[in-house]
């Protein structure tokens, strides 16, 4: 018996493991994109705190768009192929 139910597990593990990582190769860029956007937001807006001269109505928003627009289209360019 305890044979049939570490096979089942191992079937599982065989079935979940390529979905998630043809997840990861399909959406991981988004956790970079994520974590650039805090960065720029956050160094912006230290940056307007400190140099109180700085215009607040430039567009701000080309920004995130750059990030997410560059980290999608790199995503999996610096990576060996599997």
């Amino acid at each position: 018996m305890p044979g049939e139910s570490s096979s089942q597990l191992d079937g599982l593990v065989d079935f979940v493991t390529p979905a998630i990582f043809n997840a990861y190769d399909a959406y991981g860029w988004l956790i970079p994109a994520v974590l650039l956007t805090v960065v720029f937001f956050g160094l912006f807006f230290l940056a307007c705190y400190l140099f109180e001269e700085i215009p607040m109505d430039f567009p701000i928003f080309r920004g995130p768009r750059f990030i997410f627009s560059w980290s999608r289209e790199h995503w999996g360019k610096s990576r060996p192929p599997t």
